[in-house]
């Protein structure tokens, strides 16, 4: 049986040894070795509510990075880009569009 990898997609990515488009080949390596043992969500490093949030809306995946690095909730991620986007004259984006669907599910962390 295969062992459980030293860091996880995330940790790779926040240390620099992985990029965000690079996911789904570690999915691909999750099926490739029988789960190890883990839940996807667990081998890509993810709780349960981001691992839900990146399945319904893959452009989740830089803000759960983010929030990761910054040691922030999520939710905080969102609101911080999406009123950047407000002051830069943008309309609503996909954080704004996320946090919009967020708040109505009333599933922010």
């Amino acid at each position: 049986m295969s062992k459980k990898p030293k860091y996880t997609f995330i940790e790779m990515c926040l240390r620099g040894e992985a990029l965000l488009d690079e996911i789904e080949d570690y999915v691909g390596e999750w099926h490739d070795k029988g789960g190890l043992g883990l839940e996807l969500h667990e081998f890509l490093g993810m709780d349960e509510h981001e691992y839900a949030l990146w399945m319904r809306d893959e452009s989740v995946l830089p803000y759960i990075v983010t929030a990761r690095l910054n040691g922030k909730p999520l939710s905080e991620v969102l609101e911080e880009e999406d009123h950047l986007l407000i002051a830069a004259g943008s309309q609503q984006g996909g954080a704004g569009k996320l946090l919009k669907w967020l708040k109505q599910q009333s599933r922010l962390d």
